[in-house]
């Protein structure tokens, strides 16, 4: 089994690396004649000509004839899979508070324009004030800063292990008994606790160097305070363009599943 986990800042490219890892995978596994990626996301064939493509949670969504997609599973049956640590930070607030799906599961551009049904006056006054935020603004949260927050500010304030140890049960509940030849990739390594517990565990830890904006949440922070040796690459992706940067990883993949 190997697991390897992705580390970068906002927009650098961790789930795209991730995207290109299961095509890079299917291909070699013959479960998959051709891929490519569609802004960032997996597109593929399979050997009965049938497109499909996939989505951040590994979904895979199958053509029909008239265009349209439908579900068919996740790409995990082929024994590769994404746990990411915002995964059951998304669940709740979908399922629990009623948050629009696209909100969280989204694009990266939904993700930071589209308004969920959260105001910033709900959340706790202390944490507005350390954020330095108004706490009278009568004003709809951000998928992304509702999921900074209430990752963060709430449930680390916590246990800042929660998410890690969340992530990390259900990575060996899928490896299960049979874990040969199985993937699991992490795409958002950002605290250091959760490097710390990736490096302790043998995690690939992966560095991903390009920066596409400025974000002063401490999940964005703290990722330059992650030391060095705990990587096993530090991608240079600064200034590449995607099919550059998936010529970096085409290596590092190959080697992996050589020894995988």
């Amino acid at each position: 089994m190997v697991i390897i986990g992705f580390c970068g800042g906002k927009g650098s490219g961790k789930n795209t690396s991730c995207h290109y890892i299961i095509g890079y995978y299917l291909l070699k596994t013959k479960r998959a004649k051709y891929f490519y990626l569609d802004e960032g996301k997996l597109v593929f064939f399979d050997y009965q000509d049938r497109l499909y493509r996939v989505d951040d949670a590994g979904d895979l969504l199958l053509r029909n004839i008239d265009n349209t997609f439908k579900s068919v599973g996740n790409v995990s049956k082929y024994g590769i899979k994404v746990f990411a640590f915002a995964d059951d930070i998304k669940k709740f607030l979908v399922k629990v508070l009623g948050v629009p799906h696209e909100c969280v599961w989204g694009t990266e551009q939904e993700k930071n324009t589209k308004l969920t049904n959260i105001k910033w006056g709900s959340i706790p006054k202390s944490i507005l004030d350390k954020l330095g935020v108004d706490s009278t603004v009568d004003r709809y949260m951000t998928g992304r800063s509702l999921m900074q927050i209430f990752g963060t500010e709430i449930v680390r304030s916590l246990n800042e292990d929660a998410w890690v140890n969340s992530t990390f049960n259900s990575i060996h509940e899928w490896f299960g008994e049979n874990s040969n030849n199985k993937i699991a990739l992490i795409p958002d390594v950002r605290f250091i606790n959760e490097a710390k517990f990736c490096n302790h565990n043998n995690v690939i830890l992966c560095k991903l160097l390009r920066r596409t904006s400025v974000d002063s949440h401490d999940s964005e922070k703290q990722i330059d305070k992650i030391p060095e040796e705990w990587f096993a690459h530090i991608i240079d992706n600064r200034d590449v363009s995607v099919d550059q940067q998936c010529n970096i990883l085409s290596p590092i993949i190959e080697s992996l599943l050589k020894n995988n």
